[in-house]
């Protein structure tokens, strides 16, 4: 490498004091001549660029907030990594201090602004893709969920949307209450014997049982199995580190790269993450839950109706069945796509749904005037709940309003 010499200034026109200011403003020769200079320089010069252009020149530049989230993604992961996904909660606080429009990272906009739906979410008139760099944060990368481009997430959404119509999941609403009258059994028990319950747990089980025998035609049996913790924290502990995922593209593929047998007794999250993931990259390992293999069972069911299984043969027609008997081009029935697409099935109707119905009853239950209103209500319109249909209008208007 040739090396490099530092210019030449001529100093002589000028007196001792500004010409010792002068010469530091220039590097001293001995680090012209390392080989790090150039990159060191370039690099410098980089990070002025791109903070300048972050700062003043972005075409979000404009918007109010954080100067230091305008900057750099390190201030999303303080709150979203160090805090442990608190920033949804600092959100508030900023639209509080800059109004219903912010900027939250260098790329990004935040909007708290009801009148401002319509025009974010416009449906099929305008096309939008989905942040790529938001959409890799759980490792399904060809669910609808992680899809990026319109077109397709569009086109991979149509097949399923039906299936979740409201007529769809009024057909179910037997299979959705034997489950939790089930669960009503053993909270029974609870209730007799006074033993405590973790109704973290068995809401999980509860979510879980109905997705699964919604989603795929079999009950994973969460609820009669003690309420499966160990599938909860399975499920549930791989969704904080997906904050780090999302700020780090490259953290899941290193991960990956881990055998199992190294990382569980260092870092369970981590392991229960490695264990969905290698089964549904390399559709490997296993995760039984209440007896049944769940990732073979899917593998075992995508295989049947390929082989010509009618879903007659099955108590419903299955997430399985609307996508590979579709029109539906051979690139979106491939295995891979579909342990994804139950994989994001299975964990968003199990964790979202329970975490909903622990901070309800958590609510209900911490303040009195509130229980006793709820069921001063739910027994002017369904005095018998075994036989009362809650989809009666009335009652619906009973309960939560016009």
């Amino acid at each position: 490498m040739a090396n490099i010499t530092a210019p030449h200034i001529d100093y002589s026109g000028f007196d001792d004091a500004n010409r010792s200011i002068l010469q530091r403003m220039f590097l001293p020769q001995f680090l012209w001549d390392t080989p790090f200079t150039v990159p060191a320089i370039s690099l410098i010069i980089y990070i002025c660029y791109g903070a300048i252009y972050r700062l003043y020149v972005s075409p979000i530049a404009k918007f109010p907030g954080p100067k230091l989230a305008a900057l750099t993604f390190w201030y999303e992961f303080y709150y979203d990594v160090y805090k442990r996904g608190k920033y949804t909660w600092k959100l508030k606080e900023l639209h509080q201090d800059f109004g219903p429009i912010i900027r939250i990272n260098p790329f990004e906009l935040h909007v708290n602004d009801p009148d401002f739906y319509d025009v974010l979410y416009c449906g099929p008139i305008q096309r939008r893709n989905k942040w790529e760099w938001s959409a890799k944060l759980f490792g399904t990368t060809t669910s609808a969920f992680a899809t990026v481009d319109h077109d397709l997430h569009r086109q991979r959404r149509g097949v399923l949307s039906p299936y979740f119509s409201k007529k769809s999941v009024t057909q179910l609403e037997p299979v959705i209450q034997s489950i939790v009258d089930k669960l009503c059994a053993i909270l029974k028990t609870y209730q007799e014997s006074g033993e405590p319950v973790i109704m973290e747990y068995a809401y999980s089980a509860l979510t879980a049982d109905v997705i699964s025998t919604y989603s795929f035609g079999k009950s994973y049996g969460c609820v009669a199995h003690g309420f499966a913790p160990d599938w909860y924290h399975m499920i549930s502990e791989p969704s904080e580190l997906s904050h780090s995922i999302k700020q780090f593209s490259w953290l899941l593929p290193l991960l990956q790269s881990f055998p199992l047998w190294f990382v569980k007794p260092t870092n369970p999250s981590v392991y229960n993450l490695l264990r969905i993931n290698k089964v549904s990259v390399h559709l490997e390992c296993q995760v039984v839950v209440g007896g049944l293999n769940v990732f073979q069972d899917f593998q075992n069911q995508i295989q049947e109706i390929l082989n010509g299984k009618n879903y007659a043969d099955t108590p419903h027609r299955t997430i399985f069945h609307e996508i590979l008997t579709s029109d539906q081009p051979a690139s979106e029935k491939s295995m891979l796509r579909m342990i994804h697409e139950a994989h994001t099935m299975i964990s968003a109707g199990t964790i979202t749904s329970a975490h909903m119905l622990k901070v309800t009853s958590y609510h209900i239950i911490a303040n009195p005037s509130i229980l006793k209103k709820l069921k001063v209500e739910l027994q002017s319109v369904m005095p018998d709940p075994t036989t009362h249909d809650l989809r009666d209008t009335s009652a619906q208007r009973s309960i939560f309003g016009p």
